[in-house]
């Protein structure tokens, strides 16, 4: 019951000049024009996916290479690392974010998880639209397993995996058909981001692009799900030859075995063949 999100990465995620780390930068032009790498994806740097279950997103794409406007969009959720608290301001909202030094604000490790998606205010980019952690019934965030939160040469990309996705699916109002098994083919609509506010020139990045977004169809692989319906009843019981040539009953439950199979035969050293009454089968 759980949504495996991979990002694959041009590079280590979150390396904004291609150093080979993604703790500092080292290019000289990015310096000169002010820019700056966070490390462990905090401060404004953002990987986010904008995810839509219930289907009414797909009404609003595509749309003109001139419409950018993220403001009442009905994504459901956002699922990543944000870059900004929900006003856009430096004042602790997010959870993730209180008590902690400006230098690991909003960093991956603390800060990744499954969030509301804020479809008002001015933020230019999915990296300001984190509106509200989820929270499951006790209080405590959604559950995400963040697989690999600080990426290096040795592991360079992201992976995200989202836990309780059918009670997650409900929360959005639209729930599984079949409760019972969580098997059913999905489609779900998304579109992913990866970005900054503090690497000056470096660009936005959009997948499939700003103005469009992915269907993404997600097969069962399993039996078709529905109600239980009633099996036939079992077979009666069968009589073989074992390795002693003593014909048994399968299955063997005592009474009912004994009872239906007829009188076993075994044969004796001088191959003699011998009848015997069912009821020696079970000492």
């Amino acid at each position: 019951d759980t949504l495996v999100i991979g990002i694959d990465c041009f590079g280590i995620c979150g390396d904004v000049d291609g150093d080979g780390t993604q703790d500092r930068v080292y290019s000289l032009p990015i310096i000169n024009a002010g820019g700056f790498e966070w490390a462990d994806m905090a401060g404004s740097e953002s990987i986010a996916v904008l995810i839509d279950v219930d289907g009414d997103v797909a009404a609003q794409f595509p749309r003109g290479d001139d419409d950018e406007r993220l403001e009442g969009l009905p994504w459901d959720f956002v699922v990543g690392v944000p870059g900004a608290q929900p006003t856009g301001g430096m004042d602790a909202r997010l959870p993730c974010t209180a008590g902690v030094s400006a230098f690991r604000w909003l960093d991956a490790p603390r800060c990744t998880g499954v969030y509301t998606y804020l479809d008002n205010g001015d933020a230019p980019y999915p990296w300001g639209r984190f509106a509200a952690p989820v929270n499951t019934d006790s209080g405590t965030p959604w559950p995400i397993l963040n697989a690999n939160s600080r990426p290096a040469s040795a592991r360079p990309d992201l992976e995200w995996h989202v836990q309780q996705w059918s009670a997650l699916r409900a929360r959005a109002g639209a729930p599984f058909p079949n409760t019972d098994c969580k098997r059913d083919a999905q489609v779900l609509y998304m579109q992913a981001y990866a970005g900054s506010n503090d690497d000056a020139f470096v660009p936005e990045d959009f997948v499939p692009s700003r103005t469009t977004i992915a269907r993404v169809d997600i097969p069962t692989t399993e039996p078709a799900c529905g109600p239980t319906t009633p099996t036939s009843a079992p077979p009666p019981p069968m009589c073989y030859f074992n390795s002693t040539w003593t014909m048994n009953c399968s299955p063997c439950s005592l009474p009912s075995c004994v009872s239906a199979c007829p009188p076993s035969f075994s044969q004796l050293p001088d191959g003699t063949v011998t009848a015997n009454p069912a009821s020696t089968l079970f000492p």
